[in-house]
């Protein structure tokens, strides 16, 4: 989810938007999963990115933060589950 940041409104409402669907929406999806892939001993977990998590655009800091703070909730996890056999891959894709 990617709208301007209308930083110059005063406003933070579009910023917590962006915030909520693309980071809790992906803990909120994944969490949920991994007692049981624990419980197996295996799973695969697929995240998709964006390469905005690298790179600041202009107008939209919320969403390149939002981003980046998936990639590195992602990067910490991998490592969290790697013990239990649970991979966790993560797509960057270039901005459409």
């Amino acid at each position: 989810m990617a709208y301007s940041d209308k930083i110059s409104s005063g406003e933070a409402t579009q910023i917590n938007k962006v915030f909520s669907t693309n980071v809790l929406g992906v803990t909120n999806s994944i969490i949920p999963f991994v007692p049981t892939m624990k419980g197996n001993s295996s799973g695969k977990i697929v995240i998709i990115s964006s390469i905005a998590s690298f790179r600041p655009i202009a107008f939209h800091g919320g969403y390149s933060a939002s981003k980046s703070a998936v990639r590195i909730l992602a990067d910490s996890w991998r490592m969290a589950l790697k013990k239990y056999k649970i991979q966790l891959t993560q797509f960057a894709q270039d901005l459409l």
